[in-house]
């Protein structure tokens, strides 16, 4: 095996790809001044003098890209060996390494610019990398024997959330000429379907009859974008509850604008939460007895999913692809009288032989359309 020693000297490889002499090369003991606790970014650089070996450069270079996507601005750290670099950081590495050893150079006619928008465009997600992606089974999927009753998303945002809400084809959709630029590009991911679902129609209508029962499709006069459905294997056996339904949104993940950055609860957000009375009634907050006042954080299961909120003027973004009529539908128990426009943003009426898409409901479903 290949070692990362310096000094060229025969002796067993430790439990890392690199020897030990070899960590001490890396300029980088100090994180930035942005980086969290726990975080790998930025990872280490090699000193100019360790980058004569082309893979050691390639390494190098590995480094440098990801800590470009990551934002994480190398040059802004200062060095020192006397940190130790992390367990997180050393099992990136070690991936690199072995990736690079594996793969060699880079093709001809490959630049930065090209590989970016290859990984971007062409790879796919759940067939390359994904290992619990399973052949879906409706009857092991809980949320297809429920029925659901999303309540409006625009009734429990707060006030600059409505806003994009009320005004969404300004503020949320991309205008026109983009889209349609990125529609004659060539470039929209073509969304993941089941193989079972993508090669046959009965199949797949089969399960939307099970959608349309627990409340999650609808229909719409157009679609905006297209959506795949497959199913994951979720951890545990217990009956009736082995799979997950995901819904790849990838699509119109590309067509839309992309949404301001969201922060998430880390513990170290949390710890840094002031709950002292002069804090809380600072914002709005009536403390009578402070001493009465705790809280806590606690582990459970997602359950406001996506799926529980209604954005009616966002379904179209979310179409299967597949026509059908208002006709088709009730012979299979689904009757359709209206459809929800989302021009006017009223319910019409739905002639019964007029086409229609069907589209994801679970973040339309509230007025989007009447069923008798």
């Amino acid at each position: 095996m290949m070692t990362f020693d310096m000094v060229g000297k025969d002796r067993p490889s430790p439990p890392s790809y690199f020897s030990a002499r070899g960590w001490s090369e890396f300029k980088c003991r100090k994180p930035s001044d942005k980086r969290r606790h726990g975080d790998p970014f930025p990872l280490p650089r090699l000193g100019d003098q360790v980058k004569a070996d082309p893979p050691t450069r390639r390494l190098d270079s590995a480094m440098s890209a990801l800590n470009y996507l990551a934002m994480a601005a190398f040059d802004k750290t200062r060095s020192s060996e006397d940190i130790p670099l992390t367990s997180v950081q050393l099992g990136i590495m070690d991936d690199l390494w072995r990736r690079v050893l594996a793969y060699g150079g880079r093709p001809d006619g490959l630049d930065d610019d090209k590989a970016l928008k290859e990984l971007g465009c062409n790879a796919n997600l759940y067939m390359q990398e994904a290992k619990n992606v399973v052949d879906l089974d409706a009857s092991q999927i809980k949320i297809l024997s429920r029925q659901l009753q999303p309540i409006s998303a625009r009734d429990l945002a707060p006030p600059a959330v409505q806003a994009f809400l009320d005004r969404f084809g300004e503020l949320v959709e991309r205008p026109t000429h983009e889209m349609e630029q990125l529609r004659m590009q060539d470039d929209l991911v073509e969304p993941h379907w089941d193989p079972g679902l993508k090669r046959s129609r009965s199949a797949r209508f089969q399960l939307y009859d099970k959608l349309f029962h627990a409340g999650l499709l609808t229909v719409r006069k157009r679609q905006k974008a297209r959506m795949g459905l497959f199913a994951v294997g979720k951890k545990g056996n217990k009956p009736g509850n082995t799979q997950r339904l995901i819904v790849d949104c990838r699509q119109a993940n590309a067509l839309l604008k992309r949404p301001p950055a969201t922060r998430l609860a880390t513990p170290a957000s949390l710890a840094s939460l002031d709950f002292s009375p002069e804090a809380l009634t600072e914002n709005g907050f009536e403390v009578e007895d402070s001493g009465s006042f705790s809280w806590g954080a606690d582990t459970g299961d997602v359950g406001d999913c996506f799926y529980n909120f209604a954005v009616p003027k966002a379904c179209s973004w979310f179409s299967t692809g597949d026509v059908t009529s208002g006709r088709e539908l009730g012979l299979r128990g689904h009757v359709f009288r209206t459809f929800f426009d989302e021009d006017s943003e009223t319910d019409q009426p739905l002639d019964p032989d007029e086409p229609v898409y069907i589209c994801w409901d679970g973040v339309g479903h509230f007025g989007s359309a009447k069923r008798s």
